[in-house]
């Protein structure tokens, strides 16, 4: 018998498939809304409190303005100073016609640092010897002003000393003193002159004079209240006519 061989199928190779890419899901908003939240708390730094300042009881009555600058340590009592006998061209009048007398009981001292305006030493401000300078118009700084606040006001007599010295000069310079708008004095100083001798070093002493001017009643107000004081000498250089100014003080007659 004759053997018929079948032909040889070569098998079929299978074509690979592709991978298929995995699509992205995206979150539905069920599973949104079921995400957990975290809340944020910023945080705040601790502010600590001003302290209130408390004043002496000399202060009771009077204090620097809250938009004042703070005061320094106040100046020493002053030495008293030879003073001139009071003549036409040194009065010690106020405008009013009152004449200033002996003080009573101090309300309250002003540092003189506390005049806004004026004139001060390039080399600091001084613990001894305080003072600030007015120099004449035209110069910038023949204005001093000091704001402040008063409560509690004594129905007395209330006068306004200032203490300081007029420049070495013979002339005197001439000073106004306005408060609350109102002219205490307008004039010539009558402070003392300072003698051509005087050292301007901090612990050189100076025989400080004083003027004090009657405050008329009314004048000095509950609240905020502004002393101005004007050296209205023609003058447009740092030098004299110039006023030194080493405190400020208002009191009250005793009763």
């Amino acid at each position: 018998e004759e053997t018929v061989e079948q032909p040889v199928v070569p098998p079929v190779e299978e074509t690979p498939q592709a991978e298929e890419t995995p699509q992205a899901v995206e979150p539905t908003a069920s599973v949104a809304a079921n995400l957990p939240t975290v809340a944020v708390t910023p945080t705040v730094a601790a502010v600590q409190p001003t302290a209130t300042p408390t004043l002496s009881p000399q202060g009771a009555a009077l204090a620097p303005s809250l938009n004042a600058p703070p005061a320094l340590a106040q100046a020493p009592t002053p030495t008293a100073g030879p003073r001139p006998t009071p003549t036409a061209s040194t009065p010690r009048v106020v405008a009013n016609g009152g004449v200033g007398g002996a003080v009573g009981i101090s309300l309250e001292n002003f540092s003189p640092y506390l005049l806004q305006g004026s004139y001060q030493s390039s080399d600091g401000r001084r613990r001894e010897n305080a003072q600030v300078a007015l120099y004449g118009a035209g110069s910038g700084y023949n204005v001093g002003i000091l704001t402040f606040e008063a409560t509690d006001l004594p129905t007395s007599q209330i006068t306004l000393v200032l203490t300081g010295i007029d420049d070495e000069l013979e002339t005197h310079s001439t000073i106004q003193v306005l408060l609350n708008g109102r002219t205490l004095y307008s004039g010539t100083s009558g402070f003392a002159n300072r003698p051509a001798t005087a050292s301007s070093a901090p612990e050189s002493g100076i025989a400080w004079d004083q003027m004090r001017l009657i405050v008329p009643q009314g004048t000095l107000q509950s609240g905020t209240n502004t002393l101005v004081i004007r050296n209205v000498s023609t003058g447009a250089e740092i030098a004299p006519p110039y006023i030194l100014i080493n405190n400020l003080e208002f009191a009250s007659e005793a009763p």
